[in-house]
């Protein structure tokens, strides 16, 4: 049998390869449409019991329980009025054998935290609290170990505290902060939504941050605000004004009439700066122009310039 040229053996062995190709591609995505399927039908029954037992209701200005008892890293007793020292303070309530979602917040904490200038420790403290009154410490110390190692920051050792707690302690907190969560005993998890609460120095509810990812923007201006402008810069009091908390979406959005109130505010402030600056200008050279002498002085100076007959000569 002739062999065919070397260009139809290669479309040959293309078209094989292809079909090879296809082949595979179908079956990858078979597989994915049974797991995606069956994932999205275990979300469905966990959805389907415990939607309602699960989200986090807004409540600013509410307080904190700052007499509550938990344990540290190191299976301490810890108040939680004493981890609040005069900085805001950013809660994280987590379990730390979460399969996926709190790990998930976790790292995007950490991303924003390696990006902002405000570091943990000096400007702000961390609070990250189990929900599950059945976790040891040992599993608070290894997920401060973790963090710590990839923050990178050494204020954070004093400023980044992980604690466990018992289930009254514990319910008594997210209950304050309307954070609620259930477990689904079919799935031995816990369904909870995500996010962060952004607590004053006083332990007041300040803002939400929805999500497991959060804008460098967004905290750290939940953070200024919930400090009382007692940290960050002018520049974040200037954005404050431009950018107004959405409470629906747990972040700060542009807003155009605090944009236009900040224009309003510095037009004001120019103008003022541009007076002062006038006012001072014509004083200075008010002082300094000669003043013309009056009469007196301008005829006693022309009578010495022209003296009386006799004056001044010798006598003979």
């Amino acid at each position: 049998m002739a062999r065919g040229s070397p260009v139809d053996r290669s479309a040959g062995f293309l078209a094989g390869a292809l079909a090879r190709r296809a082949g595979l591609a179908a079956l990858v995505a078979a597989w994915l449409s049974v797991w995606s399927g069956s994932a999205a039908a275990q979300v469905a029954s966990m959805t389907g019991k415990l939607l309602d037992d699960v989200t986090i209701t807004q409540r600013p200005g509410a307080e904190v329980p700052l007499d509550l008892w938990f344990r540290d890293a190191d299976d301490q007793p810890v108040q939680l009025r004493q981890l609040f020292r005069g900085r805001p303070v950013v809660l994280n309530l987590v379990y730390y054998r979460c399969p996926r979602l709190c790990k998930m917040t976790t790292a995007g904490l950490l991303r924003t935290l390696r990006a902002m200038e405000l570091k943990v420790g000096q400007a702000f403290d961390i609070l990250t609290i189990s929900f599950d009154p059945r976790e040891p410490a040992s599993e608070a110390k290894a997920a401060r170990r973790t963090a710590l190692t990839l923050y990178e920051q050494p204020s954070a050792i004093e400023g980044w505290y992980f604690l466990v707690g018992q289930a009254d302690a514990i319910n008594a907190l997210v209950e304050s902060v309307g954070f609620r969560v259930a477990f689904d005993d079919d799935l031995d998890q816990y369904a909870h939504a995500a996010g962060l609460v952004i607590l004053t120095p006083e332990g007041r509810v300040s803002r939400y941050l929805n999500g497991v990812e959060f804008a460098v923007r967004d905290l750290r201006l939940a953070l200024v605000e919930a400090s009382n402008n007692r940290i960050g810069s002018v520049t974040d009091q200037v954005l404050l004004l431009c950018y107004q908390y959405n409470p629906k979406i747990g972040k700060f959005s542009f807003a155009v009439h605090g944009l236009l109130k900040g224009l309003g505010i510095s037009t004001v402030l120019i103008l003022a700066a541009s007076v002062v600056w006038m006012l001072r200008r014509e004083r200075r050279e008010s002082h300094e122009e000669p003043h013309p002498p009056d009469a007196a002085a301008a005829e006693s100076a022309d009578g010495n310039e022209n003296p009386l007959p006799g004056e001044g000569t010798p006598s003979t």
